[in-house]
C-alpha cells in the first residue's frame, strides 16, 4: 500500500502537544461548527478524527466519527499528514504502521493545490 503524506514543517519527533498544534493548523474548525477534534496516539502516529458534538467530561460516550474523509494521520517521525476515509481509528493506525514498515509512505514536497 502506498500512502501519500504532506509536510507540516513541525519539529520532530512529534509528541501529543505538537500533534494538537498540527491538527489545529491544518484542520481548523469553522465558526459555529459542532465538531470536536479527537487525537488518538499509537506507536508510529496520531490518528485525528472529527466527531459531532462535545466529548463527555469522563471521555465516555464519544460520538461516532464524521463521514466523508474526516480522518487523518500525523506521522510521529516526520510530522507529515496523510488523509484517510472514515474507518475505525485502530485500523487506520495499523494500516499506516504497515505501510510505513514496508516503505510505502511517500512524503510529498508540498500539499496538493
Amino acid at each position: 500500500m502506498r500512502v501519500h503524506a504532506y509536510p507540516t514543517g513541525a519539529a520532530t519527533p512529534v509528541d501529543a502537544t505538537a500533534a494538537r498544534g498540527i491538527a489545529d493548523k491544518y484542520f481548523p474548525r469553522q465558526a459555529g461548527d459542532e465538531i470536536t477534534t479527537v487525537i488518538t496516539e499509537f506507536d508510529t502516529c496520531f490518528v485525528v478524527s472529527g466527531v459531532l458534538g462535545p466529548l463527555a467530561a469522563n471521555g465516555e460516550g464519544v460520538p461516532p466519527p464524521l463521514a466523508a474523509g474526516s480522518m487523518s494521520v500525523i506521522d510521529k517521525e516526520t510530522g507529515a499528514v496523510s488523509l484517510w476515509p472514515t474507518y475505525p481509528v485502530a485500523w487506520i493506525a495499523e494500516q499506516y504502521a504497515k505501510a510505513r514498515a514496508e516503505g510505502g509512505v511517500v512524503v510529498e514536497d508540498a500539499w496538493p493545490k
